[in-house]
């Protein structure tokens, strides 16, 4: 065989593996992000909890103004579907619902501890999550990664906080 096709041959032998792993890599990159977006799962059963929570409250509720307040909420957290909107409205309903604890001591003493029982899920999902984030934005732009993300325009996740 002729020195030309034996470079030829050996040209396309590299692109191949070049290509096999390339996509190997952009494998890694779409499992590494799918498991960090697996960490907020906890805190979307927690708003589904808080939900429950602001239904029950507005139960018990009985100035229209705070009762409304909970309807707007409760319709809020049903209907949010971006991450960190979702940590927002959050805010917004633990301010609400405080408020009603505040007003309302005797008669929501053990939604209080449901509810205490879930915030305290959220905070530690939100670490978590916050934390694989970070990991995962690391790897984006660690080598080869960094050349797949600049290619195919692979955006970083934020962490809860908007960092």
């Amino acid at each position: 065989m002729e020195l030309g096709a034996v470079v030829i041959i050996l040209i396309i032998a590299i692109l191949i593996f070049l290509s096999f792993y390339m996509i190997s890599k952009y494998n890694t990159i779409i499992l590494s992000q799918e498991k960090t977006l697996k960490k907020f799962e906890p805190i979307d059963l927690s708003i589904k909890k808080y939900i429950e929570i602001t239904n029950e409250l507005k139960s018990i509720v009985k100035e229209d103004n705070l009762s409304e307040e909970l309807s707007i909420l409760s319709g809020k957290l049903s209907r949010v579907r971006n991450n960190n909107k979702k940590i927002l409205v959050l805010k917004d309903a633990d301010y609400t619902i405080n408020k009603v604890f505040e007003l309302y001591k005797g008669s929501t003493k053990k939604i209080k501890q449901e509810y205490e029982k879930y915030n305290n899920k959220v905070l530690y999902a939100k670490d978590i999550y916050n934390k694989k984030v970070i990991e995962y934005n690391n790897l984006l732009e660690e080598f080869p990664y960094i050349i797949i993300t600049k290619i195919l325009k692979i955006k970083k996740l934020n962490t809860i906080d908007g960092e």
